[in-house]
């Protein structure tokens, strides 16, 4: 539980205004942006991000299996 000076619990809205909902609109533009990516990686830039970010996940679930 946050702090009242930090505007209470984290998970209320700011001062009664709620947030804009997440729309499939603005999930779709998301995943097409992150497809892009790694399409303009794969083929023009070759700095293997889609490797790099596949090893950092791998290394994320092993460190919270030891939380577990």
């Amino acid at each position: 539980m946050w702090p009242v000076r930090w505007g209470g619990s984290c998970n209320k809205e700011l001062r009664g205004v709620p947030p804009p909902p997440m729309t499939n609109r603005i999930a779709l533009a998301i995943v097409l942006l992150i497809a892009a990516f790694f399409v303009a990686d794969a083929l023009v830039l070759h700095l293997g991000a889609a490797l790099f970010l596949a090893r950092q996940f791998a290394d994320f679930v092993d460190y919270l299996a030891f939380w577990r």
